[in-house]
C-alpha cells in the first residue's frame, strides 16, 4: 500500500541506488487528446513527498528546470536505472 510511510522508505531506497543525472522521456498533455513527449535529464530527487503524486524529481528540460512526479517518467530498457524506476512505478500505480 502507498502511504507516507512507504513512499519515505522508497525515497531513501532510491537515493541511495539511483545514478544521476540521467535520461527518460516525460509526457505531458498538450491540449484535448494530444501530447508532447519531452527528453529530460533527470539530475536528482525532490526530499518533499507528496500524497497524490508520489516521489518528485528534478529535471532539466533544455534549459529549464522542472519538478515531476517519478511515475511519469519513462526510462530506457538496459540503462542503470531502469529496474529501479521501473519497480518504483509498478509499485506505486498498482498499490495507490
Amino acid at each position: 500500500m502507498v502511504t507516507g510511510e512507504t513512499l519515505e522508505t522508497f525515497l531513501n531506497y532510491l537515493k541511495d541506488h539511483l545514478v544521476f543525472p540521467f535520461t527518460a522521456s516525460y509526457e505531458r498533455e498538450t491540449g484535448f487528446l494530444s501530447a508532447k513527449t519531452y527528453e529530460v535529464r533527470v539530475t536528482g530527487l525532490d526530499e518533499e513527498i507528496d500524497d497524490f503524486y508520489g516521489l518528485i524529481c528534478s529535471v532539466k528540460i533544455g534549459r529549464k528546470r522542472r519538478y515531476i512526479p517519478i511515475g511519469n517518467l519513462k526510462i530506457s530498457l538496459d540503462t542503470p536505472n531502469d529496474h529501479l524506476i521501473d519497480d518504483y512505478n509498478t509499485w506505486f500505480w498498482n498499490y495507490r
